[in-house]
């Protein structure tokens, strides 16, 4: 562990409301505010809970350093986490997402898998390599959005250079590009929504199959959605995280759909 993670353990820790006087009392407390042992942060955080997020995510970051070496940090539906590396990096986990790395290699090969969909902000160092079922993606230091559900596998550069892999497909991207595998092959464009903007719970589409914006209204407020088949329709707009009823409205209304609510079952049905 560098001398620095150190430090910023130990202000974490000193700065904390309540103090951590053994492990065991430190989960039960944690646990009781964030409902997860790993999790740092619930769904629908506003930018002041990201700093507090954060630190709460360094001192579990800690304990887990001394206890296991394999480290995997995972979502629910309706959740988001923010996790700090060993080396300092930050992650932020969209929901129903999967994050795991070994703890006492990392910060020699800052090397992780995903599954589901992250935004890293990079420490500088050595190389740091984001695994996922369908490619790789490698970098130096700097800010990406990496999303693999499905067959879909989309990675967006914030800041810094990105090397994308995908099979025999390999890209470099600059700031404000993008590159995925929806034509067949590794491809590279302008980004057309900010990659992030997930994370202050906004969720933007482009021409977009509409089933796959259905499967993130289901991630993101847990609930399950039956509908007709909608095969071959595309949707473009948005919608955030805050009103379940607003969100279904959004979508609907456009699409000439109508729903009803029962609980967390929803079923969408053509007007």
């Amino acid at each position: 562990m560098s001398e620095d993670l150190k430090h910023r353990i130990d202000n974490t820790l000193a700065n904390m409301r309540a103090p951590f006087p053994s492990k065991e009392a430190s989960w039960e407390r944690l646990s009781t505010r964030i409902g997860e042992s790993e999790s740092t942060s619930r769904r629908n955080f506003r930018p002041a809970w990201i700093g507090i997020a954060a630190s709460i995510a360094l001192a579990i970051g800690f304990f887990t350093l001394f206890s296991s070496s394999p480290v995997e940090v995972s979502t629910q539906l309706a959740e988001h986490i923010v996790h700090v590396l060993p080396d300092g990096s930050s992650v932020t986990l969209n929901a129903d997402s999967r994050l795991s790395y070994d703890a006492k290699t990392f910060e020699d090969q800052r090397i992780l898998e995903l599954s589901g969909e992250a935004f890293f902000e990079v420490e500088k160092g050595s190389s740091f390599k984001v695994q996922t079922q369908q490619g790789t993606v490698t970098v130096l230091g700097t800010s990406f959005n990496v999303f693999d559900r499905d067959a879909l596998f989309a990675v967006t550069c914030e800041t810094g250079k990105v090397a994308v892999e995908s099979g025999t497909d390999k890209v470099i991207l600059s700031p404000g590009l993008k590159a995925d595998n929806s034509k067949g092959a590794l491809t590279e464009e302008l980004r057309d929504v900010a990659s992030n903007a997930w994370i202050m719970g906004s969720y933007a589409f482009v021409e977009n199959n509409f089933e796959a914006v259905l499967e993130e209204v289901e991630r993101q407020f847990a609930v399950d959605i039956s509908n007709p088949d909608l095969s071959g329709r595309l949707f473009t707009g948005e919608f955030d995280s805050k009103d379940l009823e607003t969100t279904l409205t959004v979508i609907c209304e456009p699409m000439g759909l109508d729903y009803s609510i029962d609980g967390e079952s929803i079923v969408i049905t053509i007007k």
